[in-house]
């Protein structure tokens, strides 16, 4: 919601601070969007090797969406 700026003012802070929260949960969406905002610098600084290790965290909670876009990166 906030990362996108749907219903509410876009705010890539907040959305960090959800995606955080919810991956430590163990939410595995909210993982790989959060590593998506690593690596794209969304948010947070740019980060490539927290990003891999964040989609890689979502693809070991089941996400096949997650571990397919693993087999793309570099």
């Amino acid at each position: 919601m906030y990362d996108e700026g749907k219903g509410v003012k876009q705010d890539y802070h907040r959305a960090v601070a959800f995606y955080v929260k919810a991956c430590d949960a163990g939410n595995a969406t909210s993982c790989g969007t959060l590593g998506f905002m690593y690596s794209k610098g969304s948010g947070v600084q740019k980060n490539p090797e927290t990003a891999r290790k964040l989609i890689s965290k979502a693809c070991s909670m089941g996400s096949d969406f997650y571990c397919m876009y693993m087999k793309t990166m570099q």
